[in-house]
């Protein structure tokens, strides 16, 4: 079904425009290293390739030497990963809470989603490539060491309660809660955070009035 017959004849070459970049590479360096490929199968499915030919003499006859290896499935976890990033970076930028990855060496932000930039009042030029300490980001400098403490201690941090400064200095608590990543073999701090301000302000007017109260429960010594 297969010898007497050209590739064209069986259709097999799904994409053309494949096919014309094998052509060109052969005419131009009698050679194609590493081409991937799709190919159809006899019963219509599709089978990724990866193929490497030659031009060769045999009796006299001009030939293509041809050495192919399935890749399919190295080509389906590719789709599948790449439909898992496609997915993340969706959530990623829609998400309701502010997320940022910064370097665990220094600190470096590399990614920050949007929310996170209206919140701190930041461009992402202004953001992306600096680090944390460099921006004076951290309120309270403890408030930095105990986040690092439990990420060196647990490779992770739940829930701190943090004062983080914006751009015009105004100081905002966050709820914080971060992991240590490995990301295209860096290691990384993937952060998620919520601005609790206002539970925090209702909390010190509640324990203001409370404290209030108490005094005027002390007896009167007059």
């Amino acid at each position: 079904e297969l010898v007497g017959h050209t590739p064209t004849e069986r259709a097999i070459w799904v994409n053309p425009d494949d096919r014309v970049r094998f052509i060109d590479m052969l005419r131009r360096d009698g050679r194609c290293r590493n081409l991937e490929a799709c190919f159809r199968a006899k019963d219509g499915h599709f089978v990724w390739a990866l193929a490497s030919s030659s031009i060769v003499e045999l009796d006299g006859v001009q030939c293509i030497y041809s050495v192919t290896r399935d890749i399919s499935e190295r080509k389906e976890a590719e789709v599948a990963l790449a439909e898992s990033e496609k997915h993340f970076r969706a959530l990623y930028q829609a998400s309701q809470d502010f997320i940022f990855i910064n370097r665990l060496s220094d600190g470096v932000f590399l990614e920050v989603n949007p929310l996170f930039i209206e919140a701190s009042g930041y461009g992402a030029e202004e953001i992306i490539g600096r680090a944390a300490i460099e921006l004076d980001v951290w309120g309270d400098l403890l408030d930095r060491r105990h986040f690092y403490d439990a990420l060196s201690r647990d490779g992770k941090c739940q829930g701190l309660e943090a004062r983080l400064r914006k751009k015009n200095g105004e100081l905002v608590w966050w709820q914080l809660s971060a992991s240590v990543v490995e990301l295209e073999g860096v290691a990384c701090i993937y952060s998620v955070a919520r601005d609790i301000t206002e539970r925090k302000q209702a909390e010190a007017r509640i324990n203001e009035l409370a404290f209030y109260d108490s005094l005027t429960r002390l007896p009167n010594r007059t």
